[in-house]
């Protein structure tokens, strides 16, 4: 019969045959590798998406919508990279959050597809998280699990300054007093450009913090440009600064307690320094580039200049859709100092602000506000870990309130020697 195999012949004793069909076998075996991790990326991308989106809704401190969240989310990431601009963006978002979700997730596989090996799924949306955040959402963070492990190996020493970020991705130093960056004429609010040769324009705020620290004694180059448009360009040696611990200098001025941060220190710091202090003199309280911390260390340290039963009801923390939470101290009052002289800057922000607006609400003080006008950060944060990507999202679930009912969007201004 024409076209039939002769008699003894099967098609896998064929040396060729055999070859193909293994070919043909292995094709099949990667095949099948790569798709089931691809789908699972998939899978837990879609997953990922729709616990941030739940959270956001639920815990923002404002409400916000999804569609508009996902449309935003979108345009980032074709922002993201000029390859991406081509790729074709839903047409149809739908009505519902399932139907939103599915045409966010069609896009992301589609982006996944065009970035190659280099991305699956899951980090796409882990990418537009991190954009939303960095760029929509005002003071939320989000730490991606791959960065936390490369935050946890970093050196632990700094080159005398703190790095605001500002609303358009801008970095903005905030310098210690006394301390590297400060003595090289970095002013607060001049603007980040450059380190150790490298524009870091586009970086994120992760990214430069593992450019920032590093070993003890080791230096960096940055360039920064002031309000003037003056180019400083700056060799500067990291130091660990031993966990910004409160310190204090007396002379024939008076005391100046410097205050860097409010952490589990601060309290017991503090209450040394005041205790150390000439009850009755001059006393300041250096809060330059202070950006906050802890709530409870700052309450309980206003609470040491503040007379009255205890507790003290100083303060509340306000959020959508729940019952105000009252902010309360039972630390005693340290007497001697009725005139306080704060000072602070534009790094000077959140429980740093909360401290100074308790001060001066206090009958028993007469407080004198010195420098330029703090930052302005009214609101408190959350965090929690994503399941299902592992990052780490910290959102502004409410606002801070003093029991006079004062609020600081814009910053506290200085009520003397004000900084232009």
């Amino acid at each position: 019969m024409p076209g039939a195999f002769p008699r003894h012949f099967h098609p896998i004793a064929n040396p060729m045959t055999r070859f193909c069909f293994f070919l043909t076998f292995i094709s099949f075996t990667v095949l099948a590798q790569e798709t089931r991790p691809a789908a699972e990326a998939s899978a837990g991308a879609r997953a990922l998406w729709a616990e941030f989106m739940t959270r956001v809704l639920a815990d923002y401190h404002e409400p916000l919508n999804e569609l508009e969240l996902t449309r935003k989310a979108v345009d980032l990431l074709a922002a993201e990279n000029p390859a991406f601009a081509s790729l074709p963006k839903p047409r149809d978002y739908g009505t519902t959050p399932e139907a939103q979700r599915s045409a966010f997730q069609q896009y992301v596989i589609a982006f996944a597809l065009k970035a190659g090996r280099r991305m699956d799924a899951n980090t796409v949306v882990e990418l537009a998280i991190q954009r939303l955040c960095e760029r929509q959402l005002r003071f939320a963070q989000y730490i991606s699990a791959s960065v936390q492990t490369k935050l946890s190996n970093l050196g632990k020493a700094n080159l005398g300054m703190r790095i605001e970020v500002g609303e358009t991705g801008r970095f903005f130093c905030q310098p210690f007093p006394g301390e590297a960056a400060a003595l090289a004429g970095i002013e607060s609010g001049d603007e980040l450009i450059g380190l150790d040769g490298v524009e870091v324009a586009g970086m994120n705020r992760w990214e430069l913090k593992g450019r920032l620290y590093g070993t003890d004694g080791s230096k960096a180059e940055v360039r920064v440009r002031q309000a003037t448009g003056r180019i400083i360009t700056a060799q500067l040696t990291r130091r660990v600064t031993g966990g910004l611990r409160i310190t204090s200098s007396s002379g024939i001025g008076g005391t100046t307690i410097r205050i860097p941060t409010f952490d589990a220190n601060t309290l017991p710091d503090l209450q040394a320094a005041l205790k150390a202090a000439k009850p009755g003199a001059p006393l300041t309280l250096d809060l330059r580039g202070n950006g906050g911390g802890e709530i409870p260390p700052a309450v309980d340290g206003a609470a040491l200049f503040i007379d009255g039963p205890r507790p003290l009801t100083l303060a509340q923390q306000q959020r959508r859709g729940q019952p105000d939470v009252p902010l309360t101290s039972n630390e005693a009052m340290i007497p001697g100092f009725k005139r306080l002289l704060v000072l602070m800057d534009g790094g000077t922000a959140s429980s740093a602000e909360l401290f100074i607006a308790i001060l001066t609400e206090a009958t028993n003080l007469r407080v004198a506000l010195s420098g330029a006008r703090s930052y302005g950060k009214d609101l408190w944060l959350d965090g929690a870990n994503l399941i299902n990507g592992g990052g780490e999202l910290y959102l502004p679930v409410g606002t801070l309130v003093t029991k006079g009912g004062k609020r600081w969007p814009q910053g506290i201004e200085p009520t003397f020697g004000a900084k232009k």
